[in-house]
């Protein structure tokens, strides 16, 4: 087995995965910033556990509110 080939395909290998690694990190990123800063309201919406009324009427007609 020729070893320069193994070590090519090997350094290939690895500057696959940097850059797929690299590019996770920016989508990560990105959906943060679009959930925080375009869309305040979500954030305390899914930590917070509670959606206004007319909201859960339109897209969640089977949920009850809590009593």
């Amino acid at each position: 087995y020729n070893y320069d080939v193994r070590t090519a395909n090997q350094q290939l290998v690895y500057m696959l995965h940097d850059g797929f690694a690299v590019l996770a990190v920016c989508f990560i990123f990105v959906h943060m910033y679009q959930m925080i800063l375009l869309h305040p309201q979500a954030l305390r919406r899914v930590f917070g556990g509670q959606v206004p009324a007319a909201w859960a009427e339109i897209y969640r007609s089977e949920w009850k509110p809590a009593r």
